[in-house]
């Protein structure tokens, strides 16, 4: 009987065991749960994360593009400056030129009048016609 008693005993402490091995499978479980729960959120996250990435890299190409364009538009709009600034200087050159030229049209105008004036004269003179 006492054997009996000892192997009750034993047997009970052997279940006592099972049944805390029992709860800490129970807690693993749920803890082994919450992790490929928590495992699942930062997948997810990550990919988000990589999507966003992604599309800053986009960004960054589309700015460092836009920014080549804007040099190259810059660049074009100097060279018309220039241009523009040389054209203005030939206007300017054309516009002198021609006031020289006006004036030389009225000098040699006036020399016409005066010599067509001279010529009348010196035949109205050579011609009686004196008045």
């Amino acid at each position: 009987m006492r054997e009996r008693a000892e192997r009750v005993d034993k047997l009970e402490s052997e279940v006592q065991r099972y049944r805390e091995k029992l709860s800490d499978v129970e807690f693993y479980k749920t803890r082994v749960d919450e992790l490929r729960e928590d495992n699942k959120v930062l997948l997810e996250t990550k990919e988000m994360l990589e999507e966003q990435l992604q599309r800053a890299r986009k960004r960054g190409d589309h700015v460092l593009e836009l920014e080549s364009e804007l040099l190259k538009y810059k660049q074009q709009v100097n060279e018309l400056a220039i241009e523009r600034e040389a054209g203005r200087e030939k206007m300017q050159e054309l516009y002198e030129e021609n006031a020289q030229l006006q004036v030389l049209m009225k000098s040699a105008l006036n020399e016409t009048s005066t010599v067509s004036i001279e010529s009348e004269a010196g035949d109205d003179i050579e011609g009686g016609r004196l008045n």
